[in-house]
């Protein structure tokens, strides 16, 4: 077990590593960038779902910390946030070409496995998105990591 577990609540800014409990061992998580997306290819893709909304790239790095097989496993659930810390409001399901999860891979076993991944999420035209949360799991579902930038 990792000695550095973040503490729920914790406040950090991009770029900076969180290390969480996750499924049956450890990741570390990266979030990277928080960025504003195509919003052609977004209306493309969801229709009128994407009406007034601005679709955000959450791009991250995940790290098996723990050693455990967490090989092709959904990775965790990043969202995007408002200044208030509050969410989006928005429900994405799917991806975008030039935002697309991919399950965690058949090497994702070992220490010190790493590989890159994006979120697609949305928000609505005019809101500010500030940052990125994690809440999964007990411990930070009512006091998630927060990454702003």
């Amino acid at each position: 077990m990792p000695k550095d577990i973040t503490a729920a609540g914790a406040e950090l800014k991009l770029g900076q590593r969180a290390v969480v409990p996750w499924q049956d061992g450890y990741l570390g998580v990266t979030v990277t960038a928080v960025e504003a997306g195509d919003v052609a290819s977004f209306r493309q893709k969801f229709g009128s779902n994407a009406d007034g909304m601005v679709p955000y790239y959450i791009r991250l790095t995940l790290e098996n910390l723990g050693g455990t097989n967490l090989a092709t496993k959904n990775p965790p659930l990043v969202r995007a946030v408002l200044a208030d810390g509050s969410g989006t409001g928005a429900f994405i399901t799917g991806s975008v070409d030039a935002c697309s999860t991919k399950l965690t891979p058949k090497t994702f076993t070992t220490v010190g496995a790493k590989f890159d991944t994006c979120r697609l999420d949305a928000a609505s035209a005019g809101e500010k998105v500030t940052g990125v949360k994690y809440a999964e799991g007990r411990d930070y579902q009512d006091k998630p990591v927060r990454w702003t930038r």
